[in-house]
């Protein structure tokens, strides 16, 4: 049946099945993401983009010492949100593991319409071009 370890009713859950559950350096914290509707303007107006058919890129640099990452998958990509949930779950897993090449940088990810039929194995390959092509941007 189950793995995990039940607490007694009214008590504490038990903390030993969470460990390595979510190593710390894979995690999301707040401060690499976008929050504010000021810091998805800000990145909006400094107009660098890269582009698929799918999904682009918006860039901006932010002073930090770490990129912060922001995401846009609206309805018209998906009128299911478990696509959309998708997408997105995907896109931080790429940022969480490729972040240190954008250092400094703010990201917002914006999906297309289209973007909910790739699997998350085509998903991978177009963030991994955008990405790529988001490095050589920010390095000239």
């Amino acid at each position: 049946m189950r793995d995990v370890p039940r607490a007694a009713h009214g008590s504490a859950p038990d903390p030993r099945h969470l460990q390595g559950a979510c190593p710390s350096r894979e995690s999301f914290p707040s401060s690499h993401r976008l929050l504010t509707s000021n810091d998805f303007r800000r990145v909006f107006r400094q107009r660098r983009k890269v582009s698929t058919r799918c999904a682009s890129l918006h860039l901006a640099r932010n002073g930090l010492d770490h990129a912060r990452l922001g995401i846009t998958v609206s309805r018209k990509v998906s009128k299911k949100a478990v696509q959309r949930n998708r997408i997105k779950r995907c896109v931080r897993e790429y940022f969480r593991k490729n972040n240190v090449r954008l250092t400094g940088t703010d990201v917002v990810f914006t999906a297309y319409p289209g973007c909910a039929e790739l699997t998350n194995a085509a998903l991978a390959g177009i963030l991994e071009n955008l990405w790529q092509r988001a490095v050589n941007r920010c390095a000239r």
